[in-house]
């Protein structure tokens, strides 16, 4: 039994070259990163956590974009129940 792109070995393929394209976008616009090592980074696309990448609750105890939007959803929720 294949999958939608035909066999699992054509779509772990196609998924590596998916995430190499991403990568190739990613280190192309950051001014830390070289592009012609995007290859290595095609695994692990989290390459950096520095305090402007990384999650806000490890770095300022804030909560996440996702968490926010729940609270919002929330909060909305609430004022109509």
């Amino acid at each position: 039994m294949g999958s939608i792109t035909g066999s699992k070995r054509a779509e772990r393929r196609h998924h590596r070259d998916r995430m190499k394209a991403k990568a190739r976008r990613i280190a192309s616009q950051s001014a830390h990163l070289d592009p012609d090592n995007f290859s290595k980074l095609h695994d692990h696309l989290a390459y950096c956590s520095c305090h402007m990448c990384g999650n806000p609750r490890k770095h300022w105890n804030e909560l996440t974009m996702q968490e926010r939007r729940q609270e919002a959803v929330l909060k909305e929720a609430r004022k109509f129940a």
